[in-house]
């Protein structure tokens, strides 16, 4: 389950003022699902900035739209979309 694991680290200002690292581990990389039946790709989030833990799922709902829940610093919940294109 953790062969997809990817980890990140760097270096901000303002909210991510200092150093910050996070990992993203794919719970199900790949999609399987009946004809007509949405099964998204779901990854765990989680994000340290030397003094709090965020945490929270991805959702790949097509290759292009992704959506996240969170727990912000354990205290505060987001919701977002994410839609790419490529240029």
């Amino acid at each position: 389950a953790f062969n997809s694991a990817r980890g990140h680290i760097g270096f901000g200002d303002g909210p991510y003022n200092g150093v910050f690292a996070g990992l993203s581990i794919a719970l199900n990389p790949v999609t399987v699902s009946k004809p007509g039946q949405m099964r998204p790709t779901t990854s765990l989030l989680l994000e340290h900035n030397g003094r709090n833990l965020s945490a929270g799922l991805r959702f790949g709902l097509t290759p292009n739209l992704k959506a996240d829940i969170a727990m912000l610093n354990m205290e505060k919940a987001m919701i977002g979309l994410n839609y790419s294109v490529n240029m």
